[in-house]
């Protein structure tokens, strides 16, 4: 839960500092998290779920609405995780993050929001979250992880 916080923290850092959202890190970990959720009831991924629903109604001014990939999300992780073995299910982290920032540039903010979204600005936040996503997955690996400090 305290990472979750530290996430939230940064991108709304980034946010101010950039005048925009660009880094998803928050997104990333909560991604990374629901799919090593043994169930729904994962202290890290309802804080995540509820931050994110924060953040998003402080960027686009309505709550709720990225509820359209976070709800995909949780019951797709969940039906890969019974589906897939361990081991095999980590590129699945990347492939999510990449679908929830095409839903969120090209459904959210075109359709809903009627705003005007080029597609160079979403590649290069898909690549800037990429890289985030990556060293958040590093991040996470081993017993002497930067996550494991906050169990």
């Amino acid at each position: 839960m305290l990472w979750a916080i530290s996430f939230f923290i940064l991108d709304y850092l980034s946010f101010s500092l950039f005048n925009g959202w660009f880094i998803y890190s928050l997104l990333s970990y909560f991604i990374i998290k629901q799919f090593q959720a043994k169930n729904f009831k994962d202290k890290a991924v309802l804080a995540s779920i509820f931050l994110i629903l924060i953040q998003d109604s402080f960027i686009n001014g309505r709550f709720g609405i990225s509820l359209v990939y976070i709800i995909p999300i949780i019951i797709l992780a969940y039906i890969l995780n019974k589906l897939i073995i361990s081991e095999s299910i980590k590129i699945f982290y990347f492939l999510f993050l990449v679908i929830a920032i095409i839903l969120d540039q090209f459904i959210i903010k075109t359709l809903i929001l009627s705003q005007n979204i080029t597609l160079n600005s979403t590649l290069f936040k898909i690549s800037i979250n990429l890289i985030v996503e990556i060293f958040i997955f590093l991040g996470i690996r081993g017993n002497r992880s930067l996550l494991a400090i906050g169990k």
